[in-house]
């Protein structure tokens, strides 16, 4: 394809957009990646770990029922509750720090319909962009 100034910065026709692939939720646990991440006061980075825990027993980034969930964290004495605190709505602490998770952030976990749940990729990038800038010494 010739290049001019009007085809400057396009990009062909035929040629596929990136697609991204993400590291599976095993690997954070081996990696041991898991117990640096970032989001947020201290309930919330449990419920991260217990959920990609459960999700690494699949080792795919899947839907979920509550039900599923639930017998998971059961086995660890938590509840399903403890698994997606402060992943699926607004919160703001006010203590210490005053830190939150606004309404207008993308959500973590959505409803797939009346009985499934799955994290969304904007959880996955955030786990993954956490545990890199842990492993590199980046402060948030």
């Amino acid at each position: 394809m010739k290049h001019d100034e009007k085809t400057a910065g396009k990009k062909p026709l035929g040629i596929a957009n990136t697609v991204t692939v993400y590291a599976r939720p095993s690997s954070y646990i081996k990696s041991g990646r898991l117990a640096r991440i970032a989001f947020g006061k201290c309930e919330v980075e449990e419920a991260v770990r217990l959920l990609v825990e459960f999700l690494a027993e699949a080792d795919e980034w899947k839907g979920f029922t509550l039900e599923e969930l639930g017998r998971f964290c059961n086995k660890k004495g938590k509840s399903a509750g403890e698994a997606l605190f402060g992943l699926v709505s607004a919160w703001y602490d006010d203590g210490g720090f005053g830190c939150m998770r606004s309404a207008m952030e993308p959500p973590y976990i959505i409803q797939l319909d009346a009985k499934h749940f799955a994290v969304t990729t904007t959880f996955i990038e955030k786990l993954e962009q956490a545990s890199h800038q842990k492993e590199r010494g980046v402060a948030k």
